[in-house]
């Protein structure tokens, strides 16, 4: 895999050249420091730029063309990532020596014309196809709720970080739908395109000249390079005593969620030992002691898994339990972790561990997407790369896990509670 990253002043393009893959995937990031306002107006942006185009000015023209394109697909999706709105314009092409000359070109020219050219006539987008994604969007905002797992996800990060961007639900405000039209939305296109940030990445079997000429050739940005804000949210100490909060809801299960805080950590934690810690709490399926205890030995909960956030410096615990347990699974969860701060975890469960994360870098090469986001990720966040990566899972010890367990303290408590006991 050889990778070169070339620097065209207002933005930057990353080729990396692979046998891997039949396909060649483009990827384009756009990031903004993350407002409320800008959340909802993006997601009905982004689904309108993908619905048409000026020249494909129907959704079914826009499809035929991608057919046309031996099934090429655009993507556009909306993400936080740390205190950025990134939007991200992906689109999948197979390789010309699998189809004909030519073929990754045009594909990445239509790529070109849903960021460039979109169904807008006189500064306005097209009536029909933004009230049709205002439709949509609406119906998914009025069912959020039913998702009641990402919903408890959702309020738990509302109630726990508040003003910080970690609040901020991506999927969207219903109270902000209503004020979004024709006008508006061209002024935000407008501004994402010239005041976003912009970084291209490219993978597959190319050539490394012809690849650089079609991007340059496709895609500009009028950013001029400046002194940016850093992708990690500022800390926040965690509260002395856990707040709890319980609502309603007229499904059967309740939804648990459980947030916590996790003070600086050196870099060495939050690429390596943080990871290896996750997997031993509750991130590993069916092994993890948060399962074995409270799932297995217990019965207390549906399910129960840990996530780990370290941009926002956070970690997360999400069960399915019934109402009546809720004060059982908390304080089990609460002693898992004292133990594990107290070092009480074998060797066997840090071998375990660790050999679950090299087999998951070992896997990224075998997928397109990943090998792309290995490569942002090392370039925006000045992580290792894979080879170094798996030396340092290595090294991880039992005295740094216990060292990192000191450093997390559950903050905030979040029930969406059910009608079943």
């Amino acid at each position: 895999m050889e990778y070169k990253k070339i620097d065209k002043g207002s933005y930057n393009i990353h080729l990396i050249k692979t046998d891997n893959f039949k396909e060649v995937v483009v990827k384009i990031y756009l990031k903004k420091p993350i407002k409320r306002e800008d959340i909802t107006m993006r997601n009905i942006l982004t689904d309108v730029l993908t619905y048409s185009t000026k020249t494909y000015n129907t959704n079914k023209l826009l499809n035929i063309r991608e057919q046309e394109l031996y099934a090429s697909n655009i993507t556009v999706n909306n993400y936080r990532f740390g205190n950025y709105l990134t939007t991200v314009f992906s689109i999948d092409i197979l390789n010309d020596k699998y189809t004909e000359k030519g073929n990754a070109k045009e594909a990445i020219e239509l790529l070109s014309e849903v960021m460039y050219n979109p169904d807008v006539e006189s500064r306005r987008f097209n009536p029909k196809v933004v009230n049709i994604i205002k439709k949509d969007n609406k119906e998914y905002l009025e069912r959020l709720k039913e998702n009641t797992s990402l919903f408890s996800a959702i309020r738990l990060s509302e109630e726990m970080d508040k003003k910080r961007p970690s609040s901020l639900r991506m999927c969207g405000y219903l109270e902000d739908l209503k004020d979004i039209n024709v006008t508006n939305l061209y002024k935000h296109y407008k501004d994402m395109i010239d005041n976003s940030m912009m970084d291209v990445y490219v993978v597959g079997d190319i050539n490394f000249l012809e690849m650089e000429k079609i991007i340059t050739t496709n895609f500009s940005s009028k950013v001029l390079k400046k002194k940016r804000i850093g992708f990690y949210l500022e800390e926040k100490k965690a509260l002395r005593k856990p707040l709890i909060i319980t609502e309603k809801d007229d499904h059967n299960q309740s939804k648990l969620t459980i947030g916590c805080r996790i003070k600086k950590l050196t870099k060495f934690e939050e690429q390596y030992v943080l990871p290896v810690y996750n997997l031993i709490l509750g991130g590993s399926t069916g092994d993890s002691k948060l399962f074995k205890i409270i799932r297995e030995k217990y019965s207390y909960a549906y399910y129960i898994y840990s996530s780990s956030y370290k941009l926002d410096h956070t970690l997360l615990i999400r069960a399915g339990i019934s109402k009546e347990n809720l004060k059982n699974v908390i304080r089990l969860v609460d002693d898992i972790m004292i133990e594990i701060k107290r070092g009480h975890l074998t060797e066997k469960d840090i071998k375990k561990s660790k050999a679950i994360l090299l087999s998951n870098m070992n896997t990224v090469e075998e997928n397109p997407y990943n090998v792309i986001n290995m490569y942002y990720s090392i370039d925006t966040l000045g992580e290792d790369d894979i080879k170094t990566a798996k030396k340092m899972i290595k090294k991880v010890t039992k005295r740094d896990i216990i060292a990192l367990a000191k450093k997390i303290k559950m903050d905030t408590i979040y029930c969406l509670e059910g009608d079943v006991s």
